[in-house]
């Protein structure tokens, strides 16, 4: 039972969630490099995922390919999720409707930065097609992206102070269960040497 309360309190102490791990929690990462892939190649070959846009949507933005390209992160820039939210609706008069999310930003310490927004909508079981699409172009990192990291550094805080806090707990039971046999040692050296009463 001991243990089992030790082992409970280490991973409270020492389980701190940092942003990645709610994002895996949200959508694989397989989907999460799906969407990364996606991102890269709407500024590599934006033809190349024609189908991948909801036609209409892709009606709107075939003209403005040119300043999407303007709009994209130089390439040899880090391209990571720092949004998802999905939502499914089922009934049973109408297919199912899949609805994502998702947020990418890409760039390096030294800029650009790029955001990208999309919505995916999947009807039944049909394809998971771009029904919106939006892009941002900054020189400096976005402000939620210094918040994420500010998260996962004080994530890595909360590790090493519970590692600290643990280690305390754990040396000074140590230190009681060592006081308490040494004591019951004594009391059992001391009645062997006492002498018998009769």
């Amino acid at each position: 039972m001991f243990v089992r309360i030790l082992a409970l309190l280490g991973a409270l102490l020492l389980g701190g969630c940092s942003f990645q791990s709610t994002i895996n929690a949200i959508a694989s990462e397989e989907r999460q490099q799906e969407v990364i892939a996606t991102a890269q190649a709407i500024c590599a070959n934006p033809q190349s995922m024609r189908d991948r846009f909801a036609p209409e949507l892709w009606a709107q933005l075939e003209p403005q390919l040119p300043q999407l390209s303007a709009s994209c992160p130089a390439t040899d820039a880090v391209y990571q999720i720092t949004g998802v939210s999905i939502d499914t609706e089922s009934t049973t008069s109408a297919p199912s409707q899949r609805r994502e999310d998702i947020s990418v930003v890409a760039g390096s310490e030294a800029g650009p930065w790029t955001v990208f927004e999309f919505v995916f909508r999947q009807a039944g079981n049909g394809p998971m097609l771009i029904t919106t699409m939006n892009t941002e172009k900054t020189a400096t990192m976005p402000g939620y992206l210094a918040d994420v990291q500010a998260w996962n550094d004080s994530v890595n805080t909360v590790r090493i102070v519970g590692a600290i806090i643990l280690a305390l707990i754990v040396g000074g039971i140590w230190l009681l269960v060592r006081r308490s046999r040494r004591r019951k040692a004594a009391r059992l050296a001391a009645a062997a040497n006492s002498p018998p009463t009769i």
